[in-house]
């Protein structure tokens, strides 16, 4: 058994309180990174953390999943992947 076993305190099913303090849309590197997808899941947290239940929650995480798959970001990100260039997500919304 490993050490935590017994220990771990059950995910509750009520809101949470969350903030979110403002980041500027760049990576580590300097890179900037995609302003629809950080809207997009900043939205998603707000919107888990308000959920009734675990499980509620993890459903807008997987609807935020998929919709990220969809935005213009996503495509410009594939995009440029396989065109071998770095992505440039200031035409993106």
């Amino acid at each position: 058994m490993g050490q935590l076993a017994g220990k771990v305190k059950p995910i509750g099913d009520a809101p949470v309180a969350v903030s979110i303090e403002p980041v500027e849309a760049r990576a580590a590197s300097g890179q900037p990174l995609s302003r629809e997808c950080i809207a997009l899941m900043e939205q998603a947290i707000l919107e888990a953390a308000a959920a009734q239940s675990f499980a509620a929650a993890l459903e807008v995480g997987y609807k935020a999943f998929g919709l990220s798959a969809c935005i213009d970001s996503a495509r410009e990100g594939i995009t440029s992947f396989k065109e071998k260039r770095t992505p440039d997500f200031s035409k993106t919304k």
